[in-house]
């Protein structure tokens, strides 16, 4: 009796303790809950009555190199000097300037410290997918417009956030593109390296997903246009010793080897695979658009492909908002401007688009706007946004490191003509 006396009362403490536990958790979240909605409320309330005060955006920057944020400086400036953004509100117009707040992105409390500051409506960042995901989170729940500028990865905007938009392509359309590119080359048999992160292994996924996807949507010859994976091995991101993982195909038989990793990772993997006795083609993402992998791999990174959203030399006195833009970018800086820097420079100006469309700054009105208009300017073409927050419309290019120079293929990937054979024998150019 006394043993079944002493068990129920040691499940009795549990029971209580779990229901102090489940309490102090509803309690938590319902406070959690109170704090973001008075945030949402209290920046609404400021924007919407700042009828002449600035508009308060804030940007991330890195210590490794000023590219985005020197983007982001200057269309600033350019904004400011051309009058400010011309709003229209209830009958009332003004123009409005931009306020920019940097915000180091080295400290991984950013955005914590962005939203603090309620006058801020907007954000731009340069951060990986990983980085962008966890952030977008903070930035959704304070009700702070979200512009993601070079995170690829497709779950950045699957989660149904209303605050949250990407300036760039997704994995998707990527490493469907390399695909095109390789089998318009030629290439049959490819050997596949990706590092193991958030963004390696999602694109990894997806480029085999795209292998599979082309060759069994259309009526391909077996032997003349299948592309081949013929070895494929996996890798920690961030190893700078890779010789191990390059010894294990090195003496294959492929025409090509595909890289999908960030920068640094790939481009010691680069430099590893020509000093090991390698001269094939090599093919990356967008992340190798990037100086860093002439740094590190010096000459051995001639010969390497990537796929990027931003060509200069395709640029002509034709589009004149993209042909000034770089002059007085050069003009300023002392040197052309990256895809980093024309990746900030284009999203700041979308959003004073949206602003002068829309007559407010209220990051509601400013969602709304963005979704449902079309045709905003971009320094390239005509852009717009799904319903997920995804731009629609942006071009992708294939670039090559050539003589330690990063240059353009003749054309844009997306404008190869590939002729594949329908099973009815009609012709489609992907």
């Amino acid at each position: 009796m006394k043993k079944l006396i002493s068990v129920m009362i040691k499940v009795m403490k549990l029971l209580v303790a779990a229901l102090i536990l489940w309490g102090g958790y509803v309690w938590f979240k319902s406070k959690s809950s109170l704090l973001y909605d008075a945030s949402q409320k209290k920046r609404t309330a400021l924007a919407s009555a700042a009828q002449e005060a600035p508009v308060e955006i804030a940007a991330l920057t890195w210590e490794g190199s000023t590219d985005f944020q020197d983007g982001v400086l200057m269309a600033v400036e350019e904004i400011n000097e051309a009058g400010g953004i011309l709003m229209h509100h209830e009958g009332k117009k003004s123009s409005r300037k931009i306020k920019v707040h940097m915000f180091d992105d080295s400290d991984p409390h950013a955005a914590k410290k962005v939203a603090k500051n309620e006058n801020i409506v907007a954000v731009f960042d340069y951060k990986g997918s990983q980085r962008a995901i966890r952030d977008s989170i903070t930035y959704e729940r304070h009700g702070i417009l979200y512009f993601t500028c070079v995170a690829t990865h497709r779950n950045v905007t699957e989660h149904g956030f209303s605050y949250v938009f990407r300036t760039i392509p997704t994995d998707v359309q990527f490493s469907r593109e390399i695909v095109k590119f390789a089998l318009s080359f030629g290439l049959k048999n490819i050997v596949f390296l990706h590092g193991r992160s958030l963004y390696a292994t999602g694109f990894a996924e997806l480029f085999r997903q795209n292998v599979e996807d082309i060759f069994l949507e259309w009526k391909f010859d077996q032997k003349q246009n299948r592309l081949n994976i013929v070895f494929e091995k996996s890798y920690w991101s961030g190893e700078q010793d890779l010789r191990e993982v390059i010894s294990a195909f090195i003496k294959l038989d492929y025409d090509a080897i595909v890289i999908a990793d960030y920068v640094t990772s790939a481009s010691y993997l680069i430099k590893q695979i020509r000093e090991m006795g390698s001269n094939k083609m090599i093919i990356g993402s967008e992340t190798l658009d990037n100086t860093t992998v002439l740094k590190v791999a010096g000459d051995d990174a001639n010969g390497t492909y990537m796929t990027s959203v931003y060509e200069p030399l395709f640029i002509t006195e034709a589009n004149q908002k993209a042909y000034a833009f770089i002059h007085r970018f050069e003009k300023r800086y002392g040197r052309p401007p990256s895809y980093w820097v024309s990746q900030a420079y284009e999203a700041v100006h979308i959003l004073a688009q949206v602003y002068e469309k829309s007559g407010r700054s209220t990051p509601i009105v400013a969602v709304s706007t963005l979704k449902v208009y079309e045709g905003w300017k971009g320094l390239l073409g005509d852009y717009s946004f799904d319903i997920d927050g995804d731009i629609i419309g942006k071009k992708i290019f294939v670039k090559k490191i050539e003589d330690g120079i990063i240059k353009p293929v003749k054309i844009p990937a997306g404008d190869f003509a590939l002729k594949i054979s329908k099973n009815d024998g009609t012709i489609y150019d992907l």
